[in-house]
């Protein structure tokens, strides 16, 4: 594409002169020419050239005046100016930066430099102009950013309200509930039929199952708003700790719970405990009738900065084609009459890990078992 340069000049041979060594460049350049500069500044606004080539002196407005007057316009300000002038002296040259021309030429011209100073100048404003576009680019994305990270406020904000309300205006009623079902059982045990305690436990059942759906919606809502503290924790005593919580479990089920040595990394302890407390406690929970739970625990580092740590049990599995689904909240793949939860223990495992910046997946196969894949960076990034 060829650019656009304005010669203006009051002499015509000059004119004539400059469009004559600009033409047999190769065709790169399209010549507009001006006498005055009042003319300047009407093919300017009408053209848009590229480029200027100001004589310094005319008769009625003078080339640094319309340099003055082009710079001052929002459409015509970033147009690169070079001054022609007879007067090589270094006043001269300042007088025409201060005023916002780019370069200057002497007269007599020579059609060299003419030519290397014109493509300096369009090489300089080319650059001037993609830097403009990427600093206009990013002030957009930094405006955008700043939206999306004060509705974000707002939505935490709201998240941590709907915490504290559900706390109390959902949690209180059911208490009430529980407690009033346990009362009415033990208070008139041997005045109710056993249809009647049915009825009752029935309701204390639900009751205690929405107690626990709560508790869980607010642990998943709580990931997103509390601040992560990231300190050195061995996944070794992490495990030793879940293994206590859940000693009652293992018992039950007599399950055998296999540790190999496990990494120190960096993370937030207490969502580490959550974390492994889930997958634990679903491979205990989804174990074969019949055949005690088996469970290993194993890591290798993938690289520099990734573990890997997989959660391999022997249990009932799932189809694969399924294997969005159980990240998601209030998924079960199993109905609730064959396995007690609520869906959540999955979905708040992914929204640890993602935290950590990890990622967490899993293979299976029914009746043969599943294994969580969990890959966590040993440090934490600086932000």
């Amino acid at each position: 594409m060829k650019s656009k340069i304005l010669v203006v000049d009051d002499q015509a041979t000059i004119r004539n002169m400059i469009e004559l060594m600009l033409s047999g460049e190769e065709e790169q350049f399209d010549t507009i020419t001006a006498e005055s500069g009042k003319e300047a500044c009407q093919l300017t606004n009408k053209f848009d050239p590229d480029l200027i080539l100001m004589d310094w002196m005319m008769p009625g407005m003078s080339g640094i005046e319309v340099v003055k007057k082009l710079k001052a316009a929002e459409e015509t300000k970033d147009i690169p100016i070079l001054m022609v002038t007879w007067d090589p002296s270094m006043d001269k040259l300042s007088d025409a930066l201060e005023a916002g021309a780019v370069d200057h030429i002497t007269k007599p011209i020579n059609q060299q430099e003419l030519l290397a100073r014109i493509n300096a100048a369009l090489k300089e404003s080319y650059y001037r102009k993609k830097l403009k576009k990427q600093a206009e680019k990013l002030a957009k994305e930094k405006e955008k950013a700043e939206s999306y990270a004060a509705e974000l406020k707002k939505c935490n904000k709201a998240l941590k309200e709907f915490n504290s309300i559900v706390s109390h205006d959902l949690k209180e009623p059911l208490r009430k509930i529980i407690f009033t079902s346990e009362e009415i059982k033990s208070q008139l045990k041997n005045k109710i039929s056993t249809s009647e305690k049915k009825l009752v436990d029935k309701v204390s059942a639900t009751a205690n199952r929405m107690n626990l759906l709560i508790k869980e919606l607010l642990s998943y809502s709580k990931l997103s708003t509390n601040e992560i503290t990231f300190e050195n924790v061995d996944l070794n005593k992490t495990i030793e700790s879940v293994n206590c919580d859940l000693e009652v479990r293992i018992k039950e089920t007599k399950g055998t719970i296999n540790i190999e040595k496990l990494p120190e990394i960096s993370a937030d302890p207490t969502q580490m405990q959550q974390l492994f407390q889930n997958l634990i406690g679903n491979a205990l929970k989804f174990h074969k009738q019949n055949e005690t739970p088996i469970i290993n625990i194993t890591a290798n580092k993938l690289n520099a900065r990734y573990w890997e740590i997989l959660v391999k049990d022997n249990g009932v599995g799932f189809d694969e084609k399924y294997i969005d689904r159980i990240f998601n909240p209030f998924q079960r793949l199993h109905g609730s009459n064959e396995f007690e939860g609520t869906g959540m223990g999955t979905a708040i495992c992914q929204k640890i890990v993602e935290r950590h910046g990890g990622t967490i997946t899993a293979k299976s196969t029914i009746n043969e078992g599943s294994t969580f894949i969990i890959r966590l960076p040993q440090t934490q990034q600086i932000k």
